[in-house]
């Protein structure tokens, strides 16, 4: 039998080794690689083609939607698994909208995350059971108001301005802001004045508070 190869990508070596613990039980998936960041993500599935990845959100230097979305987009036989805390509905819609073909969250039972690979291993869309109901009243537009205030981020910056806005909050210098993106810390400074005033941010307080709430980064 020809097994699935899976990449894992989360910051959290813990959960890494609890996914690749439950995997171990399952003789149809192989996991080839992992990852500790989004971009590292994008690059390990370029290099290792993996039939799925499995992303958390809150992941430092590229957040996991921004991430699934790079790889959905460059490589299209990869499935992306987003497996996380975060249960609002309008992440789970950026998400998909981002083209993941599973949500789970990350107190789902070990034989739920089983069949949620599976499910996804045979092209089928998987949101795990925790979120199914809440997700559902979102589409509906029961959380209506919610959604606009989430989807307002990334509707009103660039994906350059999205990339500085991440970093930012990480609490990255200009400088470093620069060198990691391979450009002029004047232009980060240029972008930074941009997405302040378009979010309307007074400080760097405000604008960490609404990348966490927004699943860009992880306070811990």
């Amino acid at each position: 039998m020809t097994k699935q190869t899976l990449l894992l990508a989360d910051h959290h070596p813990v959960i890494r080794e609890g996914l690749k613990a439950i995997i171990r039980n399952a003789d149809e998936f192989k996991v080839v690689g992992e990852a500790t960041n989004g971009w590292e993500a994008v690059e390990r599935c370029e290099s290792l083609r993996p039939d799925m990845v499995v992303l958390g959100i809150a992941m430092p230097e590229l957040n996991g939607i921004d991430a699934a979305r790079e790889i959905c987009e460059h490589q299209k036989s990869v499935r992306v698994i987003i497996f996380s805390t975060r249960r609002s509905p309008q992440l789970v819609r950026e998400a998909l909208e981002a083209g993941v073909r599973g949500y789970i969250v990350q107190s789902t039972e070990s034989a739920e995350i089983l069949r949620a690979l599976r499910a996804v291993a045979n092209n089928e869309v998987y949101l795990s059971s925790a979120i199914a109901a809440t997700v559902l009243d979102g589409f509906l537009g029961l959380n209506g108001a919610a959604r606009s205030v989430s989807l307002s981020v990334r509707g009103s910056l660039s994906c350059r301005e999205l990339e500085v806005f991440q970093l930012l909050a990480e609490g990255a210098s200009t400088f470093t802001i620069a060198a990691k993106l391979h450009i002029s810390p004047k232009t980060v400074a240029t972008h930074r004045s941009r997405l302040m005033r378009k979010l309307g941010f007074q400080n760097e307080v405000e604008l960490v508070h609404r990348a966490y709430h927004e699943g860009l980064i992880a306070l811990d």
